[in-house]
């Protein structure tokens, strides 16, 4: 199955680099780096209308649009967005624009005291439907992304494909939003898709939980190093979907894994602590002497309290050091958990990290 197509028009490439409007650049962004992030699904196209609406702004006496148009071509280039044809499958983008204008869409409305052009509008629309785009993003609330103008599209599309047998088979499927109406979408998406990547794992908990109870420390912590070897080498905040599955899928197990652990190290923990109380008790037992041994030219007698305080000492160190080997066990899972968190946060906080 072939990725979806995202078609931006200039209004909405503009808005990435555009810092006239915060609130309208940051909804640009989110949905672009979305985009970019998620590019296994999802293709980012334009057109020459495009090119040549960016070409028009690089000339003008406004600074800050020729400014805007500079960057805007940045993105294009360093992205290499793809330009999708004005003909496909021998129709004309055109010829459907000239079908929108009969059927008056855009309205006609003035700006700055005249007739606004809306062949460039209407083009957009035009590549955006005879492309199967699956969106077509834009700001242009006036004459674009309305339902009015947007009843009116569809509506003259239908008579289009009517007076082309080519188009017979194609319905117009194209959804008109702006950044806010997708970034809404995709948060909602990503929500679903993360609830239904959850209740997978919850399948999967309970065996791991018994794996783990049944192997041997050793055999467990064979395993854990390797499936953390495995999490560490894939981890990526700014994976798609898709990776971020596999990340959480290992996430669970190794926090299943790292709690098991901890939990087997303490009872080793315990076993030396129960050793540690009986020598203990040796020690309030009346001495008694073992053997004699000459050590370094030196006469040492051996005593059974002698013995004990050695056994002591040893199971302490013993103790001391199963005590650091499971808080690292508690700590790396912790840690797991946050990572977890920094994979299902909500999406704006995913995109924050900013590819822009």
């Amino acid at each position: 199955m072939g990725r979806e197509v995202i078609y931006f028009d200039t209004s909405m490439l503009c808005a990435l680099v555009d810092n006239s409007d915060p609130q309208l650049q940051a909804a640009a962004l989110d949905v672009f780096r979305y985009l970019v992030q998620n590019s296994a699904k999802y293709e980012i196209c334009i057109s020459k209308v495009v090119d040549d609406e960016l070409d028009d702004l690089s000339v003008s006496s406004d600074p800050r649009k020729k400014q805007m148009a500079i960057d805007a071509e940045k993105i294009v280039g360093e992205l290499n967005l793809r330009r999708l044809p004005l003909i496909v499958d021998g129709i004309e983008a055109e010829k459907l624009a000239e079908e929108y204008e009969d059927k008056g869409v855009p309205r006609p409305r003035n700006v700055n005291g005249s007739p606004k052009n809306h062949d460039n509008d209407r083009l957009h629309v035009a590549v955006a439907t005879l492309n199967g785009c699956k969106k077509i993003l834009s700001f242009d609330f006036e004459d674009i992304i309305n339902e009015d103008s947007i009843k009116k599209f569809k509506e003259a599309y239908v008579d289009f494909q009517q007076k082309n047998p080519a188009l017979k088979d194609k319905d117009e499927n194209l959804e008109y939003q702006s950044a806010y109406e997708a970034l809404a979408e995709f948060v909602e998406t990503d929500a679903a898709l993360i609830d239904e990547e959850r209740a997978k794992i919850s399948n999967f908990k309970q065996i791991w939980k018994e794996e783990a109870e049944g192997w041997t420390k050793d055999e467990l912590e064979k395993e854990y190093l390797a499936e953390r070897a495995k999490y560490h080498a894939m981890y990526d905040e700014k994976a798609d979907m898709t990776k971020k599955y596999e990340m959480l899928v290992s996430n669970h197990k190794l926090r299943i894994y790292a709690t098991e652990l901890a939990r087997k190290t303490k009872s080793e923990m315990k076993t030396f602590e129960t050793k540690k109380e009986r020598k203990e008790g040796h020690l309030n037992e009346a001495d008694e002497h073992y053997k004699t041994e000459v050590k370094d030219g030196k006469v040492i007698e051996i005593t059974k309290h002698s013995v004990a305080k050695a056994a002591i000492e040893k199971l302490d160190k013993e103790i001391a050091a199963k005590q650091v080997e499971r808080q690292e066990y508690i700590d790396a899972e912790d840690a797991l958990a946050q990572g977890r968190e920094k994979l299902v946060a909500p999406l704006p906080k995913i995109l924050a990290s900013g590819i822009v």
